[in-house]
């Protein structure tokens, strides 16, 4: 009897042990959630804002704005400055002068495929967006050929000017002369070469092959499966006749829901 007893009470001891720790973790765990959920606790407005062209929000939004003399100098700039990737296709601009821009989809492969997709914002990505029209008829991801697109419009601010040239490998594979590759090389990066320019003495084979490679088409055919060929920027058209982004604007961005997620 005496032995059961101990036995008991051994038992009601591990149990009161055993929930004492129990309660004592669900208590870590409640106040380890109430720290990392910022949102929940401080509201949506814990990240504020700051700064007469820049502001921020709850998504890692910041945004830049450089007003200009009319509507094709300027333009803002949304990016991502912490985060993960994040869909910004439906996203609402408002000026607070009773203007507003939704967010449109655009071509990760300009000039290339008709197909559109939402434009996604990783961490460091950007959004150039212009009140004027839009220069090539559609919104675009800039990748390491979209230089190409310059010669035909201002864009402000430029666009990257690095267009690769032909690899050593493709000139080995095309059978080039000497004096075609040394051509092909002294060319300008991003520049289209027009075939009434192509001096007679570099051969046929080496006409074609030039007119058919330095534009943008030819870029992307020989680079669009490198590793880095896409860029972390799109431009986007508002295609206004009117001033959006002045000095008066005070720019807010609202995700689908109508929730601000950065202002100036």
């Amino acid at each position: 009897m005496h032995n059961h007893s101990k036995a008991l009470a051994l038992i009601i001891i591990l149990g009161v042990f055993f929930l004492a720790l129990y309660i004592w973790a669900g208590g870590l765990k409640g106040i380890y959630a109430l720290r990392f959920n910022e949102t929940s606790f401080f509201g949506n407005n814990y990240y504020g804002s700051s700064g007469f062209n820049s502001g921020s929000g709850r998504q890692g939004i910041i945004i830049q704005k450089y007003p200009g003399s009319g509507i094709f100098d300027e333009y803002l700039v949304l990016e991502r400055i912490s985060g993960g990737p994040i869909d910004a296709t439906g996203w609402t601009l408002e000026n607070g002068l009773g203007q507003s821009f939704r967010i449109p989809q655009g071509h990760s492969l300009p000039s290339i495929t008709p197909i559109t997709e939402d434009i996604i914002l990783p961490q460091s990505g950007r959004i150039v967006i212009h009140t004027s029209s839009n220069p090539i008829a559609m919104n675009f991801r800039e990748n390491m050929c979209t230089g190409y697109f310059s010669e035909f419009y201002p864009f402000n601010p430029p666009l990257r000017n690095n267009c690769p040239l032909p690899s050593s490998s493709d000139f080995s594979s095309q059978g080039l002369s000497q004096d075609c590759i040394q051509y092909v090389q002294n060319q300008p990066a991003c520049k289209t070469v027009s075939p009434a320019s192509i001096p007679s003495h570099i051969g046929a084979l080496c006409s074609s092959y030039v007119a058919n490679t330095l534009n943008y088409g030819g870029c992307v055919r020989l680079h669009r499966n490198d590793s880095n060929f896409y860029g972390n920027t799109w431009q986007v058209f508002l295609n206004s006749s009117v001033p959006f982004i002045t000095s008066q604007s005070k720019i807010v961005v609202k995700d689908k829901n109508k929730k601000i997620i950065a202002s100036e």
